[in-house]
């Protein structure tokens, strides 16, 4: 099976280690390979990087996620997480593949991955 890279825009700390444990112990096809908690450091890695799979929370420290499209082409396969069922459709106008809301749980994240994989 193809390794896949994941690349995680989180700005709460506890969060962005949950979904890395959670890939780490059921997606062993999958690496993070990078993260970022603002708009600006998303952007900033992107413009250098690619992964396979993001996950984009919606909202960070300066700003919202979806301001990233606006800056950047973002060429992987976006799945939303968040607190918020708000954003759901502004999700989906960007193309991204699933919207988890917050805390995420082990069988939604399945879900969304394998519509990546």
């Amino acid at each position: 099976m193809r390794r896949l890279s994941a690349f995680i825009i989180e700005d709460e700390p506890r969060a962005q280690k949950l979904l890395e444990n959670l890939l780490d112990a059921n997606f062993p096809e999958i690496q993070v390979v990078g993260n970022a908690s603002s708009v600006k450091g998303a952007v900033k890695w992107l413009l250098s990087n690619e992964a396979d799979i993001i996950f984009m929370d919606v909202e960070l420290q300066d700003g919202n996620s979806f301001q990233i499209f606006d800056k950047v082409d973002v060429k992987g396969d976006v799945i939303m997480t968040t607190a918020y069922d708000s954003y759901a459709v502004k999700a989906f106008e960007v193309n991204s593949l699933d919207y988890l809301l917050k805390p995420i749980e082990l069988e939604d994240l399945k879900r969304a991955v394998s519509r990546a994989i």
